[in-house]
């Protein structure tokens, strides 16, 4: 199994400790319990996000593959497109939660919302193989990377401490971790057999660094038990 799907589960952590922030924000009174709910439901946008990297992952992959082969089956790409569409959806739909008044977590969520705004544009150029394998690559990892940079600053803009803040820091990085496999995997699958160029090489050694430091991340910081799990 490509390491990446064997992350995929973990993602869904993040939701236990939201609920966990919500039943904190109930037994607090006044401004405590303003700032645990405003936690809990930055939380919830993050684990949505998670899941929006996820699948925009998986599109990336089948991206690279269609506009690889001349001869290549859009259908791969359009279910593909179907599920990202869904959790793009639910993140949507968490973040609306917040509005313009709450100026640090709309700095927060802009760069990554003006990324999903753009992807209508880069799935039609795919689908008419009007654009270069590079290009796609290249367009899905800036957009993952904004994903994954909210991730990774959420506890910071909601003012989460101490054990809370590291095991926001864990989820993050399942996430980067799960990219970087995602990195690996297309760069692989895309090159169709084709001997790798030595750049190619080097950015999959790169990518498994990275995978490897993200996991370490997730050993440091994390319950014994996620450990296990991973």
């Amino acid at each position: 199994m490509p390491v990446a799907r064997r992350l995929t589960f973990l993602l869904a952590l993040p939701l236990a400790a939201t609920v966990l922030f919500a039943a904190w924000g109930v037994w607090s009174t006044g401004r405590q319990a303003r700032g645990a709910d405003r936690l809990a439901a930055l939380v919830a946008v993050s684990a949505a996000s998670g899941e929006v990297v996820d699948a925009l992952s998986r599109e990336r992959l089948a991206a690279a593959q269609l506009v690889s082969s001349p001869v290549g089956n859009v259908n791969a790409l359009l279910e593909q497109v179907i599920r990202t569409d869904r959790a793009v959806g639910e993140y949507r739909q968490r973040r609306g939660r917040f509005n313009a008044d709450d100026v640090d977590a709309e700095r927060l969520f802009a760069p990554f919302d003006g990324q999903l705004g753009r992807l209508s544009v880069l799935r039609e150029q795919v689908r008419t193989r009007s654009v270069s394998r590079t290009t796609v690559l290249v367009r899905y990892r800036v957009a993952i990377s904004q994903g994954l940079a909210m991730r990774e600053t959420v506890g910071q803009v909601g003012g989460a401490d101490g054990q809370v803040a590291d095991l926001l820091r864990v989820s993050a990085a399942l996430s980067r971790a799960l990219e970087y496999g995602g990195i690996q995997q297309t760069a692989v699958l895309a090159g169709s057999g084709v001997v790798l160029s030595q750049a190619a090489q080097q950015e999959l050694a790169a990518a498994r660094a990275g995978y490897e430091e993200a996991l370490l991340t997730v050993a440091d910081r994390s319950p014994g038990r996620w450990r296990s799990w991973l």
